[in-house]
């Protein structure tokens, strides 16, 4: 199809895409993470929060690491932080959120761990505050 009415609609059709994209890609959580106040591990625990698919891939769709002695905090997950092409917040539209206590500060959960998750948390409608309590012994 040719002409200025097909051009025209090429345009919109591309400007409706373009803003589709950036909103999708623009998607990030703001949590508030800590550790519950009867929770005692070894100051040289790491935190590990991430988000990852409710249903699909196991793999972390965005991920954060600090020290157990920055908490509490407020952590910003982003698609900036997906591990792999293709598999970040952008690409899911519902996810569930993990804050992770490691004492042996491996990425991979271990007995002795603690951790807290969210609800399903549907990207679309991103709720203003996310509040993970790090309490719950890990369960493998």
């Amino acid at each position: 199809v040719s002409g200025e009415r097909a051009d025209m609609l090429r345009r919109a059709i591309s400007n409706i895409n373009t803003e589709v994209t950036s909103e999708v890609s623009a998607r990030s959580l703001t949590v508030q993470v800590s550790a519950a106040d009867n929770l005692v591990v070894p100051q040289s625990s790491a935190v590990f929060v991430y988000a990852r698919a409710a249903s699909g891939p196991p793999a972390p769709l965005a991920v954060q690491r600090m020290s157990v002695t920055t908490l509490p905090r407020e952590v910003i997950l982003d698609e900036t932080m997906a591990m792999i092409e293709g598999m970040g917040l952008a690409n899911f539209d519902q996810v569930i959120v993990i804050a992770r206590i490691s004492r042996s500060g491996d990425v991979m959960p271990k007995v002795g761990d603690y951790e807290a998750r969210s609800e399903i948390i549907d990207m679309n409608e991103i709720p203003d505050e996310i509040r993970l309590i790090i309490a719950d012994p890990v369960s493998l």
